[in-house]
């Protein structure tokens, strides 16, 4: 299944529970409602000296789906207000496929 892996950390001065938060109520939401979302999964890292503070793992229909959905005003709305919660410099995503399952 196509799948999209980002990651990132809150930016400065903002705390893991309000951008935890943000991604619960606002991001998340909004990313399962689109018709190219399969399943999501954000999990925290936890070891100190990782360069960020969380992977999501997005699977998705397709990565023209996931391209035509993420055109949409709603999703350029939440886009928007990233910037309030996440460090967009360390913000990094890679488009995966499968190919080994154990």
């Amino acid at each position: 299944m196509p799948t999209l892996v980002f990651t990132y950390s809150p930016k400065p001065g903002v705390s893991f529970e309000e951008f935890r938060r943000f991604l619960e109520e606002v991001d998340q939401p909004l990313t399962l409602s689109l018709p190219s979302t399969k399943s999501s999964r954000i999990m925290r890292v936890l070891n100190e000296d990782a360069p960020f503070a969380c992977i999501e793992i997005l699977e998705i229909a397709s990565f023209e789906e996931w391209e035509r959905d993420s055109k949409l005003p709603a999703v350029r709305e939440v886009l928007a207000q990233w910037e309030n919660y996440a460090d967009l410099a360390e913000l990094k995503a890679y488009s995966c496929e499968e190919f080994y399952a154990g």
